[in-house]
Parts: structure tokens; sequence; C-alpha cells
């Protein structure tokens, strides 16, 4: 599933114009979107996950949200919130003007997991920091400094709850118990995202875990 880049409108040009200073980082992402996923890189994000659900997030729409995840050090319900509720992330996003935002805290959990799996989170990192310093658009070190200091493994509370879930299964499973799930790994991470992506669907919104 392809992420279908909307055209520079009136309206993101206007966004883009009154980003401040402190907000170089939004403009840089913004204006380099298209270039980030060229030369088959999209393709190889699409091979290494199949969205889910009705209206399924295109992995570089997913990979993009990530990026501004790990720059501002946000959880998985944080980066919802901030893609429903924040200009910035809508501009880079694509979506301004819609009221929820396009991935919930499932999605992002299940497509980390891929992401790791496949090694594809150094290279979006390292594909970005490139550009920026090709570009000059934004300054490559400090990039590079923020996101080696928020690395994907600690992006949420929504993965450590999965994660605890799977260690009881798994030593339930060791024990014999009755009931213990046999998923194991990435898989069972993922299956459990897709329910948490299902409550947030049938909530009408962001499904929190505190």
């Amino acid at each position: 599933m392809r992420w279908h880049l909307p055209t520079e409108s009136a309206r993101e040009q206007s966004v883009a114009k009154r980003l401040r200073a402190s907000s170089k980082f939004y403009r840089f992402l913004w204006e380099i979107r298209g270039e980030l996923f060229a030369d088959g890189f999209e393709e190889v994000l699409i091979e290494s996950y199949e969205p889910r659900g009705q209206e399924p997030c295109p992995p570089a729409q997913l990979a993009m949200a990530m990026l501004l995840q790990r720059y501002e050090g946000q959880s998985d319900a944080g980066a919802v919130d901030a893609a429903e509720n924040d200009r910035r992330w809508q501009l880079v996003l694509g979506t301004l003007g819609e009221e929820r935002a396009p991935f919930g805290q499932g999605s992002m959990v299940r497509f980390r997991v891929r992401m790791i799996a496949n090694d594809l989170d150094k290279k979006l990192g390292d594909r970005t920091i490139k550009l920026a310093k090709r570009s000059g658009k934004f300054g490559w070190k400090k990039l590079r400094v923020a996101l080696d200091s928020s690395p994907l493994e600690g992006a949420g509370r929504v993965e450590e709850h999965l994660e605890s879930h799977w260690a009881r299964d798994v030593e339930g499973g060791e024990r014999g118990e009755p009931g213990a799930r046999s998923g194991i790994g990435s898989g069972h991470r993922a299956g459990a995202a897709d329910g948490l992506d299902r409550r947030e669907r049938e909530s009408g919104a962001g499904y929190r875990l505190e």
C-alpha cells in the first residue's frame, strides 16, 4: 500500500511558512518526505509490513510518524495524540484538517516490530540523516544524536504492556498451564497489537494504557 502524498496545497504552504525556527525539523521532513521513500525504499517497507484493518495506514506514512516520534521522544499514545492535534505533525503526515490520526497505537507497535526484525529502523534513520547532510536543511549531527538517543525499542507503554503479556504467556506455556497462548515472538506481539487497534475502533478514540 503506497503513500499517496498530497500535492503541496496552499494550506500546507501557509502552515509551513508560519513554522518558527524551533520547528525546523518538521519543515525539513515535509520537504524531503517524497525523496526519503524513493529508490525502492517504500517498496521494501511494503514488503516487510502488511497493513491491516479497514483503512490501513501506508507503511511509509507510519515510518514518517515513527521519525517524528523518535525525534520528540513520544510514547505510542503521545504519537497518536500529536497526529490528531499538532499541525506540525499533520503537515508532515499530509493530514491537515483531518480529525483522526491515520494510525492507532496497535499499528505503531506492529510496525515497529517488523522494522526492527528487518533492520529497517536503522536504514530509515540513515537515509534521513544523509538527506539532512546533503540538503543542508537540518543539522545532520543534531539529528543523529536525537535519533540515537530515542531508540525504537523503548517507544511506549503499549510495547511494554504487550511484552509483559508475552512474557507471562511464554512462562505459562513452559509450565504447561492450560490456556497459555502458543504464539511467541514478534508474531504474537503483532497479534496483540491487532486487538489493540480493534479496541480503538470500537471505542471511537485512541486507546490509552496508563
